[in-house]
Order: C-alpha cells, then structure tokens, then sequence
C-alpha cells in the first residue's frame, strides 16, 4: 500500500482537485483507493457521499484525525488498499506535518504567483518536520493555453528546495463542475484535456512509488 498527502499554506490551490482526481485514475486503473479528509470542511467526504448517491464506482473516503492516522492506515492495510490519499486542510498545521510523515510521497500544488510562493517556506519547514519524505510541486491554476508550466516553476522549486513535478493543473471549469456530481473530471469528459492532465500526474507519481520499497511509517504520527 501506498500513501500520497497532498498538502499546502492556502485554500484553493488544488489540493482537494488533486486529491479526488488522482483517487478516480487510480480507481479507472483497478486500484483500490481510499480518501482520508483530514481538512475540517470534509469537501472529499462529501464528495464520496455524492458518488455513492449517484451509484458511481466506489472510492471510500472519510473524515480523520492526525492522530488517527497511523491505525486507520493499518487497517486499511490489512483490508488490502492499493492507494491512500491524505486530503488536508487549506493552512499548514500539527494535521500537515503528520499526513506528510506517514506519506511515501508528498504533493504541493501551487500557483506561480506572489501568495502561493510566499508560503512555500512554510511547506518547506513542514516537510522538514515530517523528516523530509519525497515532495513535489505540482504547477496549479494557470491559463490553458499556456503551453509550458513546469519550467517557469523550477526556479521557485530549487529556491525552496522542493522538486517540481513534469505536469501541472490548468484552470478549467471542468474542476470546478465534476465535483457536484461526486464524479472527477476524467468520468465527465473522458477523452478533455483534464483527463489527461490528470492521468499525467497519476502516471508519474506511479512512477516515483512503484520504485519504492515500502517504509515501515505507521507509527504515532504527532
């Protein structure tokens, strides 16, 4: 089994996005998936509550504690999840630091303007606390049309010492719409561009866990 958090300074850069989008590729792939919400707002929860409503595929997701992380872990690894994902909240906390320590892989979405760099020092010293497990930057939120929105970001990446992943998130409405039928964007629009924005993402960090030998992280997670 394992773990992404997805985790970040500010509301609404892309974390619950990221979290639900990789958890529907994931499931398209055949993994089992399951969703903790660490964020108060409980926006995957609520979202998987909409999915089974709907009789859609089903990805469990459910409210959590930090310090429940560690035996909620165990026992989703013995019921034989494929893949959890850590969904926080929008300001990093004591929440943060343990999602990230019990993590195999950590993402950071984040836009390339002023306010989402200027909380990236703060990223930076929360996976320092959570002992440095392997973080990206994942580029969120720019225009469409842009054509390349992984090299501007590298220099912000190397400033704070956190790589940045080769695909990003543009903003698209599709984002914003797939969530109020509990579904992701690949379930709407099947062949759009955020369907392949996200199996690019799904691929990668497939990639980076696939070529890890599994830690032995679930222990307390204060």
């Amino acid at each position: 089994m394992k773990t992404i958090a997805v985790i970040g300074q500010k509301g609404g850069t892309g974390k619950t996005t990221t979290t639900q989008g990789l958890a529907v590729a994931a499931m398209l792939a055949g993994l089992t998936v399951a969703i903790l919400d660490l964020d108060p707002q409980t926006n995957s929860a609520s979202w998987q509550r909409r999915r089974t409503k709907a009789g859609l595929p089903p990805i469990a997701a459910r409210s959590c504690q930090a310090g429940e992380l560690p035996h909620v872990l165990e026992a989703l690894e013995t019921a034989k999840a494929d893949l959890v994902l850590i969904d926080t909240a929008g300001k990093l906390s004591l929440e943060s630091i343990a999602a990230a320590r019990v993590a195999d892989l950590v993402l950071v979405p984040a836009r390339r303007q002023i306010f989402d760099v200027e909380t990236l020092e703060a990223v930076r010293d929360t996976l320092h606390q959570a002992k440095n497990p392997p973080a990206y930057l994942v580029p969120y939120g720019h225009h469409p049309s842009v054509r390349d929105a992984i090299t501007p970001m590298l220099s912000t990446g190397e400033r704070f010492g956190i790589a940045v992943a080769p695909v990003g998130i543009a903003h698209r409405s599709i984002y914003a719409d797939a969530p109020a039928l509990g579904k992701g964007p690949q379930e709407v629009e099947p062949d759009g561009k955020a369907a392949a924005e996200l199996q690019a993402l799904y691929e990668f960090v497939s990639s980076l866990t696939r070529s890890q030998t599994q830690p032995a992280k679930r222990k307390a997670a204060q």
